[in-house]
């Protein structure tokens, strides 16, 4: 099977080794695909942010809203930057490279990123968690896996 298009889904956690992404520019040199870099994340409400129970009155003000609207701008640019390095190594390959940042549920926003980009495989990394923490706090790659709209290329991480 030929790959025209890779999502490659990558968790900033685990940047400072990445062998899904050496494996999903392996591929996509292979194919001649083009690669798509996805970081999810969901970003903290004010109150989980701060050290400290505010009122609701608080929690509903301006400033609580601006200061969250700032951390997110700061959360998505720092991402970004961090995706921007990565992918120029992808480059430097031949390939063509669109990264994106996204917010909200990971397991959600990586299949309606494989959808929107017409992707025809998902290129993803599954930590060794445990399955007992997984039945309690889901797993990303459980949801991508079972809810793709392609083909998924599944990387156990220690």
């Amino acid at each position: 099977m030929k790959f025209e298009k890779i999502v490659v889904a990558l968790d900033s956690e685990t940047k400072s080794k990445n062998p899904l992404f050496r494996q999903a520019v392996d591929l996509a040199v292979k194919d001649g695909a083009g690669l798509v870099m996805v970081n999810c994340f969901k970003m903290a409400t004010v109150a989980e942010m701060e050290n400290r129970v505010g009122t609701v009155g608080e929690l509903e003000s301006k400033d609580a809203f601006s200061t969250q609207a700032h951390r997110q701008e700061v959360e998505i640019a720092h991402r970004k930057a961090w995706l921007e390095s990565m992918a120029k190594t992808a480059m430097d390959k031949g390939l063509e490279v669109q990264i994106m940042v996204e917010m909200g549920n990971p397991g959600e926003r990586i299949c309606e990123v494989a959808k929107q980009t017409k992707a025809d495989l998902i290129a993803i990394g599954r930590t060794t968690r445990g399955s007992l923490a997984d039945c309690i706090l889901g797993s990303v790659s459980n949801y991508v896996v079972h809810n793709s709209p392609c083909s998924v290329l599944l990387l156990f991480e220690s």
